[in-house]
């Protein structure tokens, strides 16, 4: 072998080893967790400056469980509503129902009169 050969075998050597390095390097790392397709990751904010929120019922916060910047996950109680009114419909609701079950019971009983 030449002079020339020797001189630069180490060094063709280790570019070689580099590029190879690279190659596998990039190979591992899409088998390790790939992500499928149509879905892109990142690392990101996003923050919203108004939320709309929906309830089913109307009424007054009694409690408000988060704070700004806080996650929210789905299905999660983000606040309280006073349910003092709503009682006391219920109970209203319940004494109409005990006033007409009574107002039957009465209807009932002049049949049974009469009859």
């Amino acid at each position: 072998m030449s002079f020339a050969i020797k001189r630069f075998r180490k060094p063709i050597a280790g570019i070689v080893l580099a590029i190879l390095a690279v190659f596998g390097y990039r190979f591992i790392e899409e088998r390790i967790d790939p992500v499928p397709q149509g879905i892109a990751f990142g690392n990101v904010r996003i923050e919203a400056v108004q939320v709309d929120i929906a309830t089913r019922i109307a009424g007054r916060l009694w409690d408000v469980v988060l704070q700004g910047g806080d996650l929210v996950y789905v299905d999660q109680e983000i606040a309280y509503i006073d349910s003092v009114q709503l009682q006391a419909q219920l109970l209203r609701a319940r004494a109409e129902v005990a006033s007409a079950e009574s107002q039957i019971a009465g209807a009932q009983a002049s049949l049974s009169i009469q009859l």
